[in-house]
């Protein structure tokens, strides 16, 4: 299960010119404060003009992982949007009837254990990770 702290929403991705294991060691020791174990689920909802459904974990844990992240040292691009916490179950542009009878009423899960946290680098067709926690 992969949980969206940072990047975006919140704070934005991570700016350019920083040096990687720097970024890293600021965001482990941040990591190595929090316990997740088994994370809830509050509600499955889809962002609004798009085709991007996600599932929004009870917040309360991420919003402060999301503070401490922000206020390392770690240098952060801004962000259009407020922080929103969640785990994107379909990423695309557009809505459609397929996708919306898709995702409408359907169930999801009450709960899910975080494995790991990952470090990605935003690419033009999404992005890819350069570091596991």
């Amino acid at each position: 299960t992969d949980i969206t702290v940072a990047g975006s929403s919140g704070i934005g991705t991570i700016s350019e010119g920083q040096e990687l294991e720097i970024i890293v060691s600021e965001i482990a020791g941040v990591l190595s404060s929090f316990q997740f174990e088994d994370v809830a689920f509050d509600e499955l909802d889809r962002f609004p003009n798009t085709g991007i459904y996600v599932l929004k974990p009870i917040r309360d844990k991420f919003d402060a992982l999301h503070e401490a992240i922000k206020a390392t040292k770690v240098s952060f691009n801004e962000s259009p949007w407020p922080y929103n916490p969640h785990c994107t179950l379909c990423a695309k542009r557009d809505n459609t009837e397929e996708l919306d009878s898709a995702f409408s009423g359907a169930s999801f899960p009450k709960s899910a254990r975080i494995k790991c946290f990952s470090l990605y680098q935003p690419e033009a067709n999404g992005g890819s990770r350069i570091h596991k926690f």
